[in-house]
C-alpha cells in the first residue's frame, strides 16, 4: 500500500477531489439510484457542493449467533463532514464503528474507506489503512499506569519514532488544542470525566488523521461537562478538518456536533439528514426516539454553535 507523505504537525495534505471509482447505483430499497441513504451533495464545513465519499458502507449485514445486529446498513461520508449515528442502546452503532475501522469482518457487505474495499485488504493494508484514523472510545480508554503526557505521546513514538524534547512539545500542542495546558505530569486517576475525554481526543489526534471516530463521547458526564465536549468536537472539527462519525444515543449532542445524522434503529439506518429532516419525518421510528428524546425546538438558543474561539477562551 502506498505510504502516506509526511504531513508534520500542522499542515494536512491537498487530498484533492477526485472521488474514488464509479459506485454504481447499489443502494438499499427504496433508497434511489445513490450509494447509500446519506449520499448526497452536500459538503462538510467550509467544503462546497463537490465533496468526495471519504466513507461508504454498503448492504452491511453482521449477526451474532442467531441474532442480526446489522440488517443491511447503508452509509456515506464525504470528505470533512461530521456524520453521526444516532440511536438507542443496543441498535448496533459502535458494531457499526467497528466494522468502518476494520476490527470486525461482516456477514456480507462491503465498507470502502478513501477508495480501498476493507474486506479486500491484508493485514499489512489494513495496519497502514487504520493509520489515518482517531479513535474515541467510549470510556476513554487511558493507560492507568501512564501520565497523561505519555498517553497523549505514545502514538507519536511508536509509530513515527518521536523522542524527547520533540515529543514533549508536540504532546502540549496536542493537549492546548483540547483545552488543556499543564496536566501532562499528571496521572489519570487525578482527572475528571471530562478531563478524561479530552486528553482521549488529544491522544486520537496526535497522528493528524484523515478520519476521526467517536464512540458515545458525551456518556457519563454531567449535562454542563456533556456540552463542553460537544462544543470541543465541534470547534476541532473546524481545527483539523477531518471527516468524523460520531456515534451516540444523546439526540442534544447529535444535534449539536452533526452536519447530517443517521437515526439507526434495529439495525437498519432509518433516516439520515439534518435535525429538521428527522423532526419532520413520518417515519415512526424517527418519531419515537425524537419525542422521547425531548429534542430542544427550533430556534431555540440550544441552536446556536459556539465559535472557535469562544470554546478556547
Amino acid at each position: 500500500m502506498t505510504e502516506r507523505p509526511d504531513r508534520g504537525t500542522t499542515e494536512r495534505p491537498d487530498r484533492g477531489t477526485t472521488a474514488g471509482p464509479d459506485r454504481g447505483a447499489t443502494a438499499g430499497p427504496g433508497r434511489g439510484t445513490t450509494a447509500g441513504p446519506c449520499s448526497g451533495t452536500t459538503a462538510g464545513p467550509g467544503r462546497g457542493t463537490t465533496a468526495r465519499p471519504v466513507i461508504e458502507v454498503r448492504d452491511l449485514w453482521k449477526s451474532f449467533g442467531d441474532q442480526e445486529v446489522l440488517r443491511g446498513i447503508n452509509l456515506t461520508v464525504l470528505d470533512g463532514e461530521t456524520m453521526v449515528v444516532l440511536g438507542p442502546s443496543g441498535c448496533g452503532k459502535s458494531v457499526l464503528l467497528k466494522h468502518v475501522i476494520g476490527l470486525m469482518k461482516p456477514d456480507r457487505g462491503s465498507i470502502i474507506v478513501e477508495g480501498n474495499e476493507l474486506t479486500g485488504l491484508d493485514a499489512r493494508e489494513l495496519k497502514d489503512l487504520r493509520m489515518r484514523f482517531g479513535m474515541v472510545f467510549q470510556g476513554g480508554a487511558l493507560f492507568d499506569s501512564m501520565t497523561v503526557g505519555e498517553n497523549v505521546g505514545l502514538p507519536l513514538k511508536e509509530h513515527r519514532g518521536i523522542k524527547g524534547d520533540e515529543l514533549a512539545d508536540l504532546v502540549e500542542t496536542k493537549l492546548e488544542m483540547v483545552g488543556l495546558a499543564e496536566v501532562s505530569h499528571l496521572q489519570p486517576s487525578e482527572l475528571s470525566g471530562g478531563m478524561k475525554k479530552r486528553v482521549a481526543l488529544a491522544r486520537a489526534i496526535a497522528l493528524d488523521p484523515d478520519i476521526v471516530l467517536y464512540d458515545e463521547p458525551t456518556t457519563g458526564l454531567d449535562p454542563i461537562m456533556a456540552e463542553q465536549i460537544n462544543e470541543l468536537i465541534r470547534a476541532l472539527q473546524c481545527k483539523i478538518n477531518a471527516t468524523s462519525i460520531v456515534v451516540t444515543h444523546d439526540l442534544h449532542s447529535a444535534k449539536f456536533t452533526g452536519d447530517k445524522i443517521a437515526l439507526m434503529h434495529d439495525g437498519r439506518i432509518e433516516l439520515c439528514g439534518t435535525m429538521d429532516d428527522l423532526r419532520r419525518s413520518d417515519n415512526e421510528a424517527v418519531r419515537t426516539f425524537i419525542a422521547r428524546g425531548h429534542a430542544p425546538a427550533i430556534g431555540s438558543t440550544a441552536d446556536a454553535r459556539p465559535t472557535d474561539s469562544e470554546v478556547f477562551e
